[in-house]
């Protein structure tokens, strides 16, 4: 009697949802778009909320356009080249994208130059606004000094020590010290020292930091004599 024949039936494979190069590759240029996205938000709405007329900075450096435009033509060019290189390497060898993939790294390395020298002009010129606060004072007013109140850091949130106000000899010394600052802030002579040495600032040679001085002293507030 002869046995009958045993068919075996082999599945394709299957495949993945997409490449993991290509993936990744997605991923990392989507990171990028919204990066960018941010930037170009903000922007927007900083310069909205500058008021009429102060916009953009008359002290501030203006965009340099034919460098921007050189960098730019010298990224895209290298993005061509690359994925010419790529190309040629499948189709007739890795000898035939040696030179493409040569240009475009050196059209990349040229894009990174001439934007990190744009960056290092751009901190020279004080483009770049920042609260700059010596470390010694920082840490004369940050740890050393009577605090009001502590931090409440997330471990302390549910602690019974938050349920009612702390008026141990520290915290009292503080609330001293900051009324009295307060109030030697609305005297005249404490007043006037201080004006004098922030209009020799070099920041309030800025339009934009004059305005903002404004803004945060309103026209109608009132000091002592």
């Amino acid at each position: 009697m002869a046995s009958p024949e045993l068919h075996v039936v082999h599945s394709p494979p299957r495949r993945g949802f997409t490449d993991h190069a290509l993936f990744g590759m997605a991923v990392f240029v989507f990171t990028e778009i919204m990066l960018f996205a941010g930037f170009i938000s903000a922007y927007v709405i900083v310069r909205n909320a500058v008021m009429p007329g102060l916009w953009p900075p008359p002290d501030q450096p203006r965009l340099p356009f034919e460098r921007t435009g050189l960098n730019t033509a010298a990224l895209l060019a290298s993005g061509v080249l690359v994925w010419t290189a790529h190309r040629a390497a499948s189709r007739r060898g890795p000898a035939a994208a040696r030179f493409p993939l040569s240009l475009g790294l050196a059209l990349g390395a040229l894009f990174v130059v001439l934007q990190g020298a744009e960056w290092v002009s751009l901190l020279k010129r004080g483009a770049i606004k920042n609260v700059s606060v010596p470390g010694r004072l920082w840490d004369y007013l940050g740890n050393r000094q009577v605090k009001v109140t502590e931090s409440f850091t997330p471990w302390r949130w549910a602690t019974g020590e938050l349920s009612a106000p702390n008026y141990d000899v520290s915290h009292l010394a503080a609330l001293r010290l900051a009324v009295d600052l307060f109030d030697s802030g609305r005297m005249r002579e404490s007043r006037e020292p201080f004006v004098e040495l922030l209009s020799q600032q070099r920041a309030m040679r800025s339009i934009w930091f004059r305005s903002l001085v404004h803004q945060v002293i309103p026209s109608g507030v009132r000091f002592r004599r």
